[in-house]
């Protein structure tokens, strides 16, 4: 039996579609998700691909759709490539592996809350991922790619973050960037 959503842990891949293994081994397949009121956007109706070729966005929006009203939209591990503009509402849970990849001039926003971890979880150089709403309390570089441990660039990643952080709409003022523990190198100005 899959466990409750407060109890779940880091998500993985469980090696097939709409499967997933939680951190603390147990496996959840679509039904058991979809019985704990969590959408899976690889699982049916959704069949979102995450190939990183295949445009995703439909299958983003009817899950975001569907979570907004009954629980947590999940993302396994995959490439999301997205070549319209979309707004995620939902609460929204990042596997591990798991990137939003919009194309160039589309932005992604998201308004709810979403759980991630310290790994890349948004692409950087093409389309842009903006935040409003209030629900998200702080960015971190990792999310856009940064490293902060073996000596490559951080410049980019840290510079994602600070333009979404610089461009998100609250209404008690800006939205910080948090630099978890490590030896960030940047090789141009941040601005």
């Amino acid at each position: 039996a899959a466990p409750a959503l407060g109890t779940q842990g880091t998500l993985t891949d469980g090696g097939a579609i709409g499967a997933l293994v939680m951190g603390d081994g147990t496996n959840w397949n679509c039904a058991e998700a979809k019985s704990l009121k969590v959408i899976i956007v690889t699982c049916p109706p959704y069949h979102a691909r995450g190939d990183g070729v295949t445009d995703d966005r439909a299958a983003l929006n009817t899950a975001n759709t569907a979570a907004t009203t009954t629980g947590t939209l999940v993302l396994p591990r995959g490439t999301y490539k997205i070549s319209s503009n979309l707004t995620l509402s939902a609460a929204v849970q990042f596997a591990n592996g798991a990137v939003l990849s919009p194309d160039a001039a589309v932005v992604v926003t998201i308004t709810g809350p979403f759980t991630a971890g310290q790994h890349q979880i948004f692409t950087t150089g093409a389309g842009t991922i903006s935040f409003a709403g209030g629900k998200v309390r702080e960015l971190i570089p990792q999310w856009w790619g940064a490293n902060g441990a073996d000596g490559t660039s951080d410049t980019t990643a840290i510079q994602a973050a600070i333009d979404a952080a610089a461009g998100a709409v609250f209404a008690n003022g800006r939205l910080p960037i948090f630099l978890p523990t490590g030896l960030y190198q940047t090789t141009a100005p941040l601005v």
